[in-house]
């Protein structure tokens, strides 16, 4: 029976209940992206994994080190390791007592007036001494650095050695100096010879780039010890009368030797940028892998833990950006002159959308600067190159009376050719202006430029002075801040300008960096 009053049915009419199909719509998109995400994620980290892979095997296929497991070495025995006996000696070293406490912190030119204190100082640490006359024997070196995972933490683990390491470089440079003044030629020498040495075994402390500038403030000081004593070293020579102690000229030709084998660097150099590649990819697994990893790496607050493994295969792409950034590095550091050094060495991007940025999140966290850090190496080399040919100018002008009139007279007799400057675009020998005031050897600099070794002394006083070009100042009066005791004397302007004369005399390397290289 129908109801009369009732409505006519017709199509338009909604369905009771409703059926909502733009929900159903919705809810069906939404379970197909559920879905697809797992999938996009294995697809994601699959492809991360395999690149990585790839890119760690294409290191391995070359022979070098990538992974924790290749950088374990088998430990050598106390007897033979050269780092064994730098750390007794380190140990060993005493220090000087209170009333001469000073001669830690000597400039050279004030150890003529504390020459009883250095004395005292030095005859104290005989036993450190010969101690690092055995590290300078030895071959082999084992700094007992054993790698863990995180290989960045580990730094934290050696920084005492670098410490006790420059400690005892600052020892060697006063006593090289005090044995000059006091006329032991030969003793300085040969603790020049130790110094160097330290600086090449200091270089293999472990493959991370702070070992290399602490290496590189050692050979400073060891240098910048042969700037200053060379100009008077005398040097036996049996057509004149020499004192009991001169050096002999094969004892300077040794330390020419050492100066000029540029092998450990660059062997150092190769594999610091192995460490730093290592310490990449390391902190790649830890944030991606350790529960809180991502915040241990970057010393703040960073996404919880379920972000790393979501995040993983960003992060394994970035290894790949970063290991091969290191890797670039690595062959620069070899390269035979500075300019094509810098031509293979990778430009950090600017990163310039978020998008990369973003991408790139641990690179930006994690990559050391590495610029300066080929700067530094080249520095280094065109430094031991000019140390090493203003020694064999001594050896010939102890011979001839004077010093030659050009650098191809020391060839073969005194050296076995002019060193190449490391910095010449195209292979040029360092510089040499003997008639200069003051007479200098020179490399041309990181502008490549040949600026015949000319300088400009903006401030006498302070010591300020300028050049493109890298200088060693042949009659080791390199212009430098005046000793404290002598800077706190005041002075006129005029008498300043003339202290300024006579105080720029020796110094340290023109290529002072505010950096892990101050010693």
């Amino acid at each position: 029976m129908t109801n009369a009053n009732a409505p006519p049915a017709t199509d338009d009419t909604p369905p009771i209940p409703p059926r909502y199909w733009w929900l159903k719509r919705i809810l069906l998109a939404v379970g197909i992206l559920i879905l697809a995400l797992p999938a996009l994620r294995w697809w994601w980290g699959h492809e991360a994994e395999r690149r990585l892979q790839a890119k760690i095997d294409e290191y391995h296929a070359l022979g070098q080190p990538v992974t924790i497991e290749d950088f374990q070495f088998p430990p050598v025995p106390d007897k033979e390791n050269a780092a064994h006996f730098l750390i007794e000696a380190a140990s060993a070293r005493v220090r000087p007592p209170i009333e001469d406490a000073v001669v830690e912190d000597l400039d050279w030119e004030e150890v003529p007036s504390h020459t009883d204190a250095v004395g005292r100082w030095v005859a104290a640490n005989a036993e450190t001494r010969r101690l690092i006359r055995e590290a300078r024997a030895k071959t082999r070196t084992d700094w007992k650095v054993r790698f863990t995972s995180p290989v960045s933490s580990m730094i934290s683990v050696i920084l005492p050695q670098f410490s006790a390491q420059r400690a005892l470089a600052r020892f060697l440079s006063t006593t090289a100096h005090y044995q000059h003044y006091v006329g032991d030629d030969a003793a300085a020498v040969e603790t020049l010879r130790d110094a160097v040495a330290q600086g090449d075994r200091v270089n293999e402390m472990g493959p991370f780039l702070v070992s290399n500038l602490v290496a590189f403030a050692i050979y400073r000081l060891a240098v910048q010890a042969i700037e200053e004593i060379t100009p008077a070293l005398q040097v036996a020579n049996p057509a004149q009368t020499q004192p009991v102690a001169a050096a002999r000229p094969e004892q300077v030709r040794a330390v020419i030797a050492d100066l000029l084998d540029d092998e450990p660097l660059r062997e150092s150099w190769r594999w610091a940028m192995y460490g730093e590649r290592l310490c990449c990819l390391d902190s790649v697994n830890v944030a991606a892998t350790t529960p809180g990893g991502l915040s241990a790496l970057t010393g703040g607050p960073a996404p919880p833990s379920p972000f790393g493994w979501e995040l993983k295969p960003m992060f394994q792409l970035d290894a790949i950006f970063m290991m091969e950034f290191c890797t670039a590095h690595a062959e620069a550091g070899l390269s035979p002159n500075y300019q094509q050094a810098k031509r293979t060495a990778r430009r950090f991007p600017a990163f310039e959308s978020n998008i990369e940025r973003n991408a790139h999140m641990l690179s930006r966290m994690l990559l050391p600067s590495l610029d300066h850090a080929v700067d530094l190496q080249f520095r280094e080399l065109a430094s031991r190159r000019l140390a090493a040919t203003a020694l064999a100018i001594r050896l010939y002008e102890v011979d001839h009376g004077h010093r030659p009139r050009a650098l191809s007279e020391l060839v073969p007799d005194y050296i076995s050719a002019i060193p190449s400057d490391p910095f010449s675009p195209d292979g040029a020998p360092i510089g040499y202006r003997p008639d200069a005031d003051p007479p200098v050897l020179y490399s041309v600099g990181d502008d490549g430029v040949d600026d015949g070794g000319e300088f400009v002394l903006t401030d006498p006083r302070a010591a300020e002075w300028k050049s493109e070009d890298q200088l060693f100042f042949l009659n080791g009066d390199r212009p430098r801040t005046p000793p404290a005791s002598l800077a706190t004397q005041p002075a006129s302007a005029e008498a300043a300008k003339d202290e300024g004369e006579e105080v720029g005399r020796g110094g340290g390397n023109d290529h002072d960096q505010p950096t892990a290289d101050q010693p």
